[in-house]
């Protein structure tokens, strides 16, 4: 089975990101500007785009981490001496709001988007890439643009590196056999085939996929019980929000004792406080640590700067938050190295000619540097492991996984 993503893998993984999260904003736009005081030389503009405050994405972590990364550098000189000035446009998870966003970046001479996750990458990477403006640290949801354009530039391969890199860190945890229940939509099914492609790669049992239409379903108990035929023992799940907790619960209204398996940007600590003891122990994929893991000098960093710019809330240190916290440091190493004015056009020829950016050791990018067939963009997919222990999400003592030869291999 061929590893290249497909073009409609975005609605059903993406929807899953976020329906059951809930934030105070009201899908508004906001600005954050530090500007440079007294200095002569304009900010550079940095925009992100995606949803806050949609039923169904909410990525309030993004403007987040990225507003307490601005204020950070800006105390720090900047960049080049220049303030940053970042604006979060909020698309709601409307592709005509979203759209909007990408044409104001492009209005405004954005330099760069930064730690953009979109349903839309579709409609707005063509936006970017004719106007020059790189999109650096694009998460992918599902979508084949955000790893192929030549206006993205992400740090990893999103959900399709999050799935196959899955069975690995479920073998090292123990389980024997692996199957995935997913929702029956292309979207959903792709992400399940990763599952069954990495099985197969580390050698590991494949019971393959139990399809669950993605409407009407009132009883979950037969969906549950042909998870039980499968053979499996852990169980990843490809579902949207409302699927994971009616199939879950149904398993344990049956006496089944599965390990559960999800991605970060999917499932975290508030979607584990609504299933409790059925969830402890579920394993976890994704391109960070956890925030909770101060073992990872970056993420005390990363806490510590969150707390200066005043935030305290849970759901703002989700893995997007973070992502789009190293995306302005990214930014910021790349633009260093510019001999003359920053602007969209310089930082894009640096970075296709920069190698070995450390994202704070988390993982060394390298956006000069193209990926396998169907993963153009993507140079490499450090895929870290965390577990639910005591309804938190912590480290899961399970060596990262480097996703990269999961996604190539055929």
């Amino acid at each position: 089975m061929s590893a290249r993503p497909r073009p409609r893998a975005a609605a059903v993984l993406a929807v899953a990101a976020g329906l059951a999260l809930t934030t105070a904003a009201c899908g508004r736009e906001e600005n954050v500007s530090e500007s440079a005081a007294g200095g002569s030389d304009a900010p550079i503009k940095l925009f992100g785009i995606a949803a806050s405050g949609s039923p169904i994405q909410n990525y309030p972590d993004i403007e987040a981490g990225a507003t307490a990364a601005v204020k950070a550098i800006n105390a720090d000189g900047g960049i080049n001496g220049r303030k940053i000035e970042f604006t979060f446009c909020n698309d709601q998870a409307d592709a005509n709001k979203s759209v909007a966003c990408a044409r104001r970046a492009v209005s405004e001479k954005a330099t760069a988007v930064i730690g953009q996750v979109s349903l839309y990458g579709a409609q707005t990477l063509p936006l970017l890439e004719s106007a020059g403006i790189p999109s650096v640290g694009i998460t992918t949801p599902g979508n084949e643009v955000d790893v192929t354009s030549k206006a993205a530039y992400p740090f990893n391969a999103g959900t399709f590196s999050d799935y196959v890199a899955l069975p690995d860190g479920l073998k090292q945890a123990g389980s024997k056999k692996v199957a995935a229940a997913v929702a029956d939509l292309p979207s959903a099914i792709a992400g399940g085939e990763l599952v069954g492609k990495g099985a197969k790669n580390v050698g590991m049992g494949w019971g393959g996929l139990v399809k669950i239409p993605p409407t009407g379903v009132t009883d979950f108990a037969p969906y549950a019980q042909q998870l039980k035929r499968t053979g499996a023992d852990s169980i990843v799940l490809v579902t949207t929000p409302a699927q994971t907790q009616a199939i879950v619960k149904a398993s344990e209204a049956q006496g089944l004792d599965f390990l559960w398996a999800h991605h970060t940007i999917s499932f975290g600590e508030s979607e584990a406080a609504t299933l409790g003891e059925p969830v402890e122990g579920m394993i976890l994929s994704g391109p960070n640590p956890s925030y909770r893991d101060e073992s990872h000098p970056a993420i005390q960093e990363f806490n510590q700067q969150m707390k200066d710019a005043g935030y305290s809330d849970p759901i703002l240190f989700r893995t997007a938050g973070i992502n789009a916290w190293l995306s302005v440091y990214a930014v910021r190493d790349v633009a260093q190295k510019i001999d003359g004015d920053v602007t969209a056009e310089s930082l894009t020829k640096a970075l296709n000619e920069t190698t070995g950016v450390d994202l704070k050791g988390i993982a060394t990018w390298d956006p000069a540097t193209p990926g396998p067939a169907g993963y153009p963009r993507v140079s490499q997919s450090k895929i870290y492991f965390q577990k639910i222990e005591d309804g938190k999400t912590v480290d899961a003592g399970i060596e990262p996984v480097d996703a990269m030869p999961l996604l190539g291999a055929e």
